[in-house]
Protein backbone atom coordinates (compact mmCIF):
# COMPACT_ATOMS: atom_id res chain seq x y z
CA UNK A 1 0.00 0.00 0.00
CA UNK A 2 1.57 3.28 -1.10
CA UNK A 3 1.56 6.55 0.87
CA UNK A 4 -1.79 8.32 0.80
CA UNK A 5 -3.51 5.38 -0.90
CA UNK A 6 -6.76 4.06 0.56
CA UNK A 7 -6.30 0.56 1.95
CA UNK A 8 -8.36 -1.95 -0.07
CA UNK A 9 -9.13 -5.42 1.27
CA UNK A 10 -10.79 -8.32 -0.52
CA UNK A 11 -12.77 -10.89 1.45
CA UNK A 12 -14.59 -14.07 0.51
CA UNK A 13 -17.21 -15.59 2.83
CA UNK A 14 -18.86 -18.85 1.85
CA UNK A 15 -21.76 -19.06 4.32
CA UNK A 16 -23.29 -17.38 7.39
CA UNK A 17 -20.50 -18.21 9.87
CA UNK A 18 -17.91 -16.81 7.46
CA UNK A 19 -20.12 -13.76 7.03
CA UNK A 20 -20.13 -13.18 10.80
CA UNK A 21 -16.35 -13.64 11.00
CA UNK A 22 -15.86 -11.22 8.12
CA UNK A 23 -18.12 -8.62 9.72
CA UNK A 24 -16.18 -8.78 12.99
CA UNK A 25 -12.91 -8.41 11.10
CA UNK A 26 -14.21 -5.40 9.17
CA UNK A 27 -15.21 -3.68 12.41
CA UNK A 28 -11.79 -4.35 13.96
CA UNK A 29 -9.94 -3.00 10.92
CA UNK A 30 -12.14 0.10 10.65
CA UNK A 31 -11.32 0.95 14.26
CA UNK A 32 -7.67 1.12 13.20
CA UNK A 33 -8.06 2.35 9.62
CA UNK A 34 -11.50 4.00 9.19
CA UNK A 35 -11.15 4.72 5.45
CA UNK A 36 -10.47 1.11 4.47
CA UNK A 37 -12.47 -0.19 1.51
CA UNK A 38 -13.78 -3.79 1.59
CA UNK A 39 -15.00 -5.86 -1.37
CA UNK A 40 -15.68 -9.44 -2.43
CA UNK A 41 -18.15 -12.22 -1.66
CA UNK A 42 -20.21 -11.09 1.32
CA UNK A 43 -23.25 -11.98 3.37
CA UNK A 44 -25.71 -9.55 5.01
CA UNK A 45 -23.57 -9.00 8.13
CA UNK A 46 -20.55 -7.97 6.03
CA UNK A 47 -22.69 -5.77 3.80
CA UNK A 48 -24.09 -4.06 6.90
CA UNK A 49 -20.49 -3.23 7.89
CA UNK A 50 -19.86 -1.61 4.50
CA UNK A 51 -18.42 -4.42 2.36
CA UNK A 52 -19.13 -4.16 -1.39
CA UNK A 53 -20.82 -7.44 -2.31
CA UNK A 54 -19.78 -8.63 -5.75
CA UNK A 55 -21.69 -11.85 -5.09
CA UNK A 56 -23.77 -13.10 -2.14
CA UNK A 57 -22.08 -15.55 0.23
CA UNK A 58 -24.85 -18.10 -0.24
CA UNK A 59 -23.62 -18.71 -3.82
CA UNK A 60 -20.66 -20.59 -2.35
CA UNK A 61 -22.66 -22.52 0.26
CA UNK A 62 -22.16 -26.00 -1.19
CA UNK A 63 -20.81 -28.97 0.79
CA UNK A 64 -19.79 -32.53 0.01
CA UNK A 65 -17.74 -34.28 -2.66
CA UNK A 66 -20.23 -35.26 -5.33
CA UNK A 67 -22.75 -32.51 -4.39
CA UNK A 68 -20.31 -29.92 -5.72
CA UNK A 69 -20.34 -31.42 -9.25
CA UNK A 70 -23.85 -30.17 -9.99
CA UNK A 71 -22.80 -26.61 -9.09
CA UNK A 72 -19.32 -26.76 -10.63
CA UNK A 73 -20.03 -24.77 -13.84
CA UNK A 74 -21.62 -21.96 -11.83
CA UNK A 75 -18.84 -21.97 -9.23
CA UNK A 76 -16.12 -21.92 -11.90
CA UNK A 77 -17.85 -19.00 -13.60
CA UNK A 78 -18.03 -17.15 -10.29
CA UNK A 79 -14.34 -17.89 -9.70
CA UNK A 80 -13.41 -16.41 -13.09
CA UNK A 81 -15.44 -13.28 -12.43
CA UNK A 82 -13.96 -12.81 -8.96
CA UNK A 83 -10.43 -13.35 -10.21
CA UNK A 84 -10.94 -10.76 -12.94
CA UNK A 85 -12.34 -8.18 -10.55
CA UNK A 86 -9.66 -8.76 -7.92
CA UNK A 87 -6.96 -8.37 -10.57
CA UNK A 88 -8.61 -5.18 -11.81
CA UNK A 89 -9.10 -3.69 -8.34
CA UNK A 90 -5.69 -4.78 -7.01
CA UNK A 91 -6.67 -5.05 -3.32
CA UNK A 92 -3.83 -4.74 -0.80
CA UNK A 93 -4.86 -7.92 1.17
CA UNK A 94 -7.05 -11.57 0.46
CA UNK A 95 -8.70 -12.85 3.67
CA UNK A 96 -10.11 -16.07 4.34
CA UNK A 97 -12.84 -17.46 16.10
CA UNK A 98 -13.85 -14.32 17.16
CA UNK A 99 -17.09 -15.82 18.53
CA UNK A 100 -15.49 -16.40 21.92
CA UNK A 101 -14.76 -12.67 22.17
CA UNK A 102 -18.23 -11.64 21.01
CA UNK A 103 -20.32 -13.76 23.38
CA UNK A 104 -20.46 -13.13 27.14
CA UNK A 105 -19.09 -15.68 29.59
CA UNK A 106 -22.40 -15.59 31.48
CA UNK A 107 -25.39 -15.69 29.08
CA UNK A 108 -28.55 -13.79 30.04
CA UNK A 109 -31.41 -16.19 29.35
CA UNK A 110 -34.14 -13.86 30.65
CA UNK A 111 -33.03 -10.97 28.42
CA UNK A 112 -32.76 -13.25 25.39
CA UNK A 113 -36.27 -14.59 25.91
CA UNK A 114 -37.67 -11.10 26.35
CA UNK A 115 -36.01 -9.86 23.16
CA UNK A 116 -37.57 -12.72 21.17
CA UNK A 117 -40.99 -12.39 22.80
CA UNK A 118 -40.69 -15.84 24.40
CA UNK A 119 -42.18 -16.67 27.82
CA UNK A 120 -39.90 -16.21 30.81
CA UNK A 121 -40.92 -19.57 32.27
CA UNK A 122 -41.19 -23.04 30.80
CA UNK A 123 -38.72 -25.07 28.75
CA UNK A 124 -37.59 -24.00 25.29
CA UNK A 125 -35.65 -25.96 22.67
CA UNK A 126 -33.64 -24.13 20.00
CA UNK A 127 -33.60 -25.93 16.64
CA UNK A 128 -30.87 -25.05 14.12
CA UNK A 129 -31.03 -27.28 11.02
CA UNK A 130 -28.12 -25.56 9.24
CA UNK A 131 -27.29 -22.46 7.23
CA UNK A 132 -26.90 -24.03 3.77
CA UNK A 133 -29.86 -25.04 1.62
CA UNK A 134 -28.42 -28.54 1.06
CA UNK A 135 -27.95 -29.40 4.71
CA UNK A 136 -31.35 -27.98 5.68
CA UNK A 137 -32.97 -30.04 2.92
CA UNK A 138 -31.28 -33.20 4.28
CA UNK A 139 -32.13 -32.55 7.95
CA UNK A 140 -35.39 -30.57 7.92
CA UNK A 141 -37.81 -33.52 8.02
CA UNK A 142 -35.98 -35.25 10.87
CA UNK A 143 -35.57 -32.05 12.88
CA UNK A 144 -39.23 -31.14 12.34
CA UNK A 145 -40.17 -34.74 13.14
CA UNK A 146 -38.24 -34.50 16.42
CA UNK A 147 -40.23 -31.36 17.26
CA UNK A 148 -43.48 -33.26 16.59
CA UNK A 149 -42.29 -36.24 18.67
CA UNK A 150 -41.36 -34.01 21.62
CA UNK A 151 -44.53 -31.94 21.39
CA UNK A 152 -46.69 -35.04 21.65
CA UNK A 153 -44.84 -36.20 24.77
CA UNK A 154 -44.40 -32.75 26.37
CA UNK A 155 -47.31 -30.51 25.27
CA UNK A 156 -46.02 -27.40 27.08
CA UNK A 157 -42.63 -27.46 25.36
CA UNK A 158 -41.84 -24.51 23.09
CA UNK A 159 -39.39 -24.22 20.22
CA UNK A 160 -37.45 -21.45 18.51
CA UNK A 161 -35.83 -21.99 15.11
CA UNK A 162 -33.41 -19.34 13.76
CA UNK A 163 -32.87 -19.75 10.01
CA UNK A 164 -30.12 -18.16 7.94
CA UNK A 165 -32.17 -16.79 5.01
CA UNK A 166 -35.52 -16.87 3.23
CA UNK A 167 -34.79 -20.10 1.33
CA UNK A 168 -33.76 -22.14 4.38
CA UNK A 169 -36.67 -20.69 6.31
CA UNK A 170 -39.10 -21.76 3.57
CA UNK A 171 -37.66 -25.29 3.51
CA UNK A 172 -37.94 -25.70 7.26
CA UNK A 173 -41.46 -24.28 7.47
CA UNK A 174 -42.54 -26.76 4.81
CA UNK A 175 -41.07 -29.58 6.90
CA UNK A 176 -42.85 -28.27 10.00
CA UNK A 177 -46.17 -28.31 8.18
CA UNK A 178 -45.55 -31.96 7.24
CA UNK A 179 -44.12 -33.28 10.50
CA UNK A 180 -45.02 -30.91 13.36
CA UNK A 181 -48.23 -29.11 12.47
CA UNK A 182 -49.61 -27.35 15.53
CA UNK A 183 -46.37 -27.36 17.52
CA UNK A 184 -45.39 -24.07 19.18
CA UNK A 185 -42.43 -23.13 16.95
CA UNK A 186 -41.22 -19.55 16.64
CA UNK A 187 -39.34 -19.33 13.33
CA UNK A 188 -37.04 -16.33 13.04
CA UNK A 189 -34.42 -15.13 10.58
CA UNK A 190 -30.89 -14.93 11.97
CA UNK A 191 -30.30 -14.12 15.67
CA UNK A 192 -29.05 -17.65 16.36
CA UNK A 193 -27.00 -16.57 19.37
CA UNK A 194 -30.03 -14.94 21.00
CA UNK A 195 -32.15 -18.02 20.30
CA UNK A 196 -29.51 -20.32 21.79
CA UNK A 197 -29.18 -18.12 24.87
CA UNK A 198 -32.95 -18.19 25.34
CA UNK A 199 -33.14 -21.99 25.12
CA UNK A 200 -32.68 -24.76 27.67
CA UNK A 201 -31.42 -27.28 25.08
CA UNK A 202 -30.49 -27.09 21.40
CA UNK A 203 -30.82 -29.45 18.44
CA UNK A 204 -28.06 -28.37 16.08
CA UNK A 205 -26.66 -29.31 12.67
CA UNK A 206 -22.91 -29.92 12.91
CA UNK A 207 -20.87 -26.82 12.11
CA UNK A 208 -20.14 -23.41 13.58
CA UNK A 209 -23.55 -23.43 15.29
CA UNK A 210 -22.24 -26.10 17.67
CA UNK A 211 -19.48 -23.71 18.75
CA UNK A 212 -22.07 -20.96 19.20
CA UNK A 213 -24.12 -23.33 21.36
CA UNK A 214 -21.07 -24.17 23.47
CA UNK A 215 -20.31 -20.47 23.97
CA UNK A 216 -23.94 -19.91 24.99
CA UNK A 217 -23.41 -22.71 27.59
CA UNK A 218 -26.31 -24.81 26.39
CA UNK A 219 -26.49 -28.62 26.23
CA UNK A 220 -27.07 -29.86 22.73
CA UNK A 221 -27.70 -32.75 20.40
CA UNK A 222 -25.63 -32.56 17.22
CA UNK A 223 -26.70 -34.19 13.96
CA UNK A 224 -25.46 -34.32 10.41
CA UNK A 225 -26.27 -36.05 7.15
CA UNK A 226 -24.19 -35.98 3.99
CA UNK A 227 -25.30 -36.98 0.53
CA UNK A 228 -25.17 -40.79 0.21
CA UNK A 229 -22.39 -40.81 -2.41
CA UNK A 230 -20.19 -38.53 -0.32
CA UNK A 231 -20.85 -40.59 2.81
CA UNK A 232 -20.00 -43.80 0.91
CA UNK A 233 -16.75 -42.32 -0.39
CA UNK A 234 -15.73 -41.11 3.06
CA UNK A 235 -16.32 -44.57 4.54
CA UNK A 236 -14.81 -46.52 1.67
CA UNK A 237 -11.59 -44.54 1.51
CA UNK A 238 -11.39 -44.00 5.29
CA UNK A 239 -11.19 -40.25 4.86
CA UNK A 240 -12.60 -39.50 8.32
CA UNK A 241 -9.68 -39.33 10.76
CA UNK A 242 -11.09 -37.33 13.70
CA UNK A 243 -12.72 -39.26 16.57
CA UNK A 244 -15.68 -36.84 16.63
CA UNK A 245 -17.32 -34.37 14.26
CA UNK A 246 -19.06 -32.04 16.76
CA UNK A 247 -16.83 -29.11 17.76
CA UNK A 248 -17.67 -29.33 21.50
CA UNK A 249 -16.48 -32.94 21.56
CA UNK A 250 -13.33 -32.07 19.62
CA UNK A 251 -12.54 -29.16 21.96
CA UNK A 252 -13.23 -31.23 25.08
CA UNK A 253 -11.26 -34.18 23.75
CA UNK A 254 -14.08 -36.58 24.63
CA UNK A 255 -17.76 -37.20 23.98
CA UNK A 256 -19.62 -34.57 26.04
CA UNK A 257 -22.66 -34.11 23.78
CA UNK A 258 -24.39 -36.75 21.62
CA UNK A 259 -23.56 -36.62 17.92
CA UNK A 260 -25.66 -38.52 15.37
CA UNK A 261 -24.91 -38.98 11.68
CA UNK A 262 -26.49 -40.49 8.57
CA UNK A 263 -28.83 -43.39 9.43
CA UNK A 264 -28.68 -42.69 13.16
CA UNK A 265 -30.54 -39.42 12.58
CA UNK A 266 -34.26 -39.99 13.14
CA UNK A 267 -37.04 -37.98 14.82
CA UNK A 268 -37.37 -40.39 17.74
CA UNK A 269 -33.62 -40.70 18.36
CA UNK A 270 -33.18 -36.91 18.25
CA UNK A 271 -36.22 -36.41 20.45
CA UNK A 272 -35.04 -38.89 23.06
CA UNK A 273 -31.60 -37.25 23.26
CA UNK A 274 -33.19 -33.81 23.68
CA UNK A 275 -35.56 -35.18 26.32
CA UNK A 276 -32.62 -36.67 28.23
CA UNK A 277 -31.09 -33.18 28.60
CA UNK A 278 -34.43 -31.69 29.62
CA UNK A 279 -34.71 -34.26 32.42
CA UNK A 280 -31.12 -33.86 33.65
CA UNK A 281 -30.62 -30.25 34.85
CA UNK A 282 -27.64 -31.23 37.03
CA UNK A 283 -25.82 -32.72 34.03
CA UNK A 284 -26.67 -29.65 31.95
CA UNK A 285 -25.26 -27.37 34.67
CA UNK A 286 -22.04 -29.41 34.88
CA UNK A 287 -21.69 -29.21 31.09
CA UNK A 288 -22.19 -25.43 31.22
CA UNK A 289 -19.28 -25.18 33.66
CA UNK A 290 -17.06 -27.16 31.31
CA UNK A 291 -18.14 -24.98 28.40
CA UNK A 292 -17.24 -21.87 30.42
CA UNK A 293 -13.71 -23.21 30.91
CA UNK A 294 -13.39 -23.78 27.14
CA UNK A 295 -14.84 -20.33 26.48
CA UNK A 296 -12.15 -18.69 28.64
CA UNK A 297 -9.44 -20.63 26.81
CA UNK A 298 -10.76 -19.50 23.41
CA UNK A 299 -10.90 -15.80 24.30
CA UNK A 300 -7.87 -14.26 22.61
CA UNK A 301 -9.03 -11.11 20.82
CA UNK A 302 -9.18 -12.97 17.50
CA UNK A 303 -10.62 -10.18 15.33
CA UNK A 304 -8.30 -7.56 16.78
CA UNK A 305 -5.21 -9.75 16.36
CA UNK A 306 -6.23 -10.60 12.80
CA UNK A 307 -6.80 -6.90 12.04
CA UNK A 308 -3.34 -5.99 13.38
CA UNK A 309 -1.70 -8.74 11.33
CA UNK A 310 -3.53 -7.72 8.15
CA UNK A 311 -2.68 -4.04 8.51
CA UNK A 312 0.97 -4.89 9.21
CA UNK A 313 1.05 -7.01 6.06
CA UNK A 314 -0.65 -4.33 3.97
CA UNK A 315 1.79 -1.64 5.10
CA UNK A 316 4.96 -3.70 4.67
CA UNK A 317 7.17 -3.29 1.58
CA UNK A 318 6.30 -5.68 -1.22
Amino acid sequence: MGPGKTLTIGLVAGESSGDNLGAALIRAIRERAPDTRFMGVAGPAMVAEGCEAWAPAEELAVMGLFEVLHHLPRLMGLRRRLRGRFLAERPDVFVGHPLADQLPLVPDRAAARASLGLPAGGQIVAVLPGSRVGEVARLADDFAGAIGWLERRRPGLQFVAPLANDRTRELFQQALSRRAAGAAVKVIEGRSQVALTAADVALVASGTATLETLLCKRPMVVAYRLGWMTALALRSFRMLKAPFFAQPNLLAGRLVVPELAQGDVSPERLGREIERWLEAPAEAAALAEQFTVIHRELRAGASERAADAILELARSPR
